[in-house]
């Protein structure tokens, strides 16, 4: 997976199809994202985990996959997380 960063930035040096194309060339995704904005940057976390899971499952490491623990991503905050205060929310 190839991902640009920075996107919210007016002077992109690589442009988003010299982007997707490179991606294309060399088998992988490609995804635009902006930490400032949160653009695209839950949905980068989501393709990353999902694809090293399927490569995970399709490998010679499948055959222990039954004996590790299963891991379930969601967009759900956990019921006790508190608010935080601060400059950093």
């Amino acid at each position: 997976m190839l991902i640009a960063n920075k996107v919210d930035l007016p002077n992109k040096v690589i442009t988003s199809e010299m982007g997707a194309e490179y991606a294309r060339q060399n088998g992988m995704g490609f995804l635009e994202v902006s930490a400032k904005t949160d653009l695209n940057i839950a949905a980068a976390f989501r393709n990353l985990i999902s694809s090293i899971y399927s490569a995970v499952n399709e490998s010679k490491f499948a055959e222990t996959r039954e004996a590790s623990p299963s891991v379930h991503i969601t967009d759900a905050q956990p019921a006790n997380k508190k608010p935080k205060k601060g400059c950093c929310k």
